[in-house]
């Protein structure tokens, strides 16, 4: 007998080989991304090799604010919870404004800084602001060291 699996995907690839020319990436979409992803996405089409994806506006609830600060070990008060989520979905409604915008004639960029021509931003300082501790002094001054580095306590107990 046959795994459900590649039964599943003998479907879906089939499907999709039917699929008018440029629409299987737009179906395949919710399959290729996954049901957290497809829950807030929508595929829109499909053109000189660009899926055009829509992002479905969502809105942030306590319980996400809730969770992220758990996954942060974050203590947060019924009060700043609440603060969050406002200015979390303030945020998100920045974001839809700027969505809305033409940039169809705008070329896609991968650096949006100026850099100079060797990439740096800045010449390096040898020093800095003020000369360095030495490496040995800063070690022979530490609590605990293997010599090489500091020894720290465990502090995360996930």
């Amino acid at each position: 007998m046959e795994p459900i699996g590649n039964g599943l995907e003998k479907i879906v690839g089939s499907s999709l080989r039917r699929a008018p020319a440029g629409e299987g990436p737009v179906l395949a979409w919710p399959l290729a991304c996954g049901s957290m992803v497809a829950a807030r996405t929508r595929a829109l089409d499909f053109s000189k090799g660009i899926l055009r994806v829509e992002v479905i506006q969502m809105k942030v609830t306590e319980k996400d604010v809730a969770h992220v600060a758990a996954l942060a070990n974050l203590e947060l008060t019924a009060e700043e919870r609440a603060r969050m989520v406002g200015d979390l979905n303030s945020i998100l409604g920045n974001i839809e404004m700027l969505n809305e915008l033409d940039t169809a004639k705008v070329e896609p960029m991968s650096q949006v800084s100026v850099c100079s021509k060797d990439g740096a931003m800045r010449e390096d300082v040898l020093e800095g602001l003020r000369k360095s501790l030495p490496h040995q002094i800063a070690m022979a001054n530490a609590p605990e060291t293997d010599g090489t580095f500091f020894e720290v306590p465990k502090v995360i107990e996930r």
